[in-house]
């Protein structure tokens, strides 16, 4: 079994980076195939087969998937800008749930707004005091070792989020699938 390099930033982590190495893990269908490896030397990204919210370049058909450089890369119909999680999704998604339009759906609901968080869009607005909902950005951060912990489990943390991110999408993708079951069969 040929392993797939997979090249993401080191150091915090954020929901994108993390959602995006999910998708991939169930797009490549066995985890085990990818070789995860964050950093920023450059070097690296000329050997990875995927290169995600790092090195510049957005180009799908090289699989290389970063939204940082001038420009950003690209938006949805709505206006709200791709971050890497939503670019992995958008070449990945339909092949994972066999629909477009299901893919669609969880476009709509997990990735555009981890991509908007990444972006600095805030889409939610509080309508009691500064109350603002726990977002999946949260859920991701809490992984992230702080200042009394030792920084090198920060790649373990990035792991053990990615399998929790990657069981989110698996349940996404069986829930929409259902749900469109059960309006065809209502209709």
């Amino acid at each position: 079994m040929e392993k797939i390099k997979v090249v993401t930033h080191n150091g915090n982590f954020h929901a994108d980076d993390v959602f995006a190495v999910a998708v991939l893990q169930i797009a490549f269908g066995d985890s085990a195939r990818l070789e995860i490896v964050r950093t920023r030397d450059e070097k690296e990204f000329e050997s990875a087969d995927v290169v995600l919210d790092v090195g510049g370049i957005y180009d799908e058909s090289k699989n290389r998937f970063d939204h940082h450089q001038s420009g950003g890369a690209g938006e949805r119909d709505s206006g709200l800008p791709y971050a890497s999680a939503g670019l992995v999704w958008k070449k990945y998604g339909e092949q994972i749930c066999g629909s477009k339009e299901i893919a669609d759906t969880i476009d709509q609901k997990l990735f555009l707004p981890i991509d908007a968080n990444d972006n600095g869009v805030n889409i939610y607005a509080s309508t009691v005091g500064d109350f603002l909902p726990y977002t999946i950005q949260d859920l991701v951060n809490i992984f992230r070792v702080t200042w009394k912990e030792d920084l090198n489990e920060n790649d373990a943390r990035f792991l053990e989020v990615v399998s929790f991110a990657k069981k989110i999408i698996e349940r996404e993708v069986v829930f929409a699938k259902d749900q469109k079951e059960a309006e065809a069969l209502v209709e």
